[in-house]
């Protein structure tokens, strides 16, 4: 298990590999802007990848030491999910949806965004969590602000965002999507 330091709270957290399309440098940026408002802000990223030196090195650059730990790979994000308050994924080119926001809204926290391809289909902005526009370091920095500010809105995202991933993902939409092919594709026994 990854040793989780104490943060104070809130803590926000990205995870995702580390390479150019993930905008991790945004993120880096966007917490040195909310630190100049926040001074004892939180953060914490995950992941291995390519780009995992360069961002240590931007964090170090920056003196955000005490504000952002680049930890690299955690064998199990659970516990890390389970800490954090705000989750930020806010890639730059996707493909398709991210893994990491389905991953964060099943743990119920407030999730943040870009608008790249896939994510904007799992998150209903307003509702399920909060889209930014993709390498924009400004926006990302006063949505940031908006959720430190507004505990009230950071429960009721994730609230509204574990809902959403259990209609969409939980057991029981598994089962019943499981029933239909099942019904559909063999034959009734009579």
């Amino acid at each position: 298990n990854v040793s989780i330091p104490k943060y104070k709270h809130p803590l926000i957290v990205s995870i995702c590999r580390q390479d150019p399309r993930k905008g991790i440098n945004y993120i880096i940026h966007a917490i040195n802007i909310v630190s100049k408002k926040f001074p004892d802000v939180a953060c914490l990223i995950v992941g291995s990848g390519s780009f995992l030196k360069l961002n240590q090195n931007l964090v170090q650059k920056l003196q955000l030491e005490k504000n952002v730990s680049v930890i690299g790979f955690a064998p199990d994000i659970k516990p890390i999910l389970q800490e954090a308050d705000i989750a930020v994924i806010v890639a730059l080119a996707q493909g398709s949806s991210a893994l990491t926001v389905l991953e964060a809204m099943s743990f119920g926290k407030a999730v943040i965004g870009s608008n790249c391809d896939g994510i904007p289909e799992d998150i209903i902005h307003n509702k399920t969590g909060l889209i930014v526009e993709k390498g924009n370091e400004y926006e990302l920095a006063n949505t940031m602000i908006r959720l430190i500010e507004d505990e009230r809105l950071r429960k009721t995202l994730g609230e509204n965002a574990r809902e959403a991933s259990q209609r969409k993902f939980g057991f029981d939409k598994m089962r019943s999507d499981i029933e239909k092919l099942i019904n559909k594709y063999l034959p009734k026994n009579n």
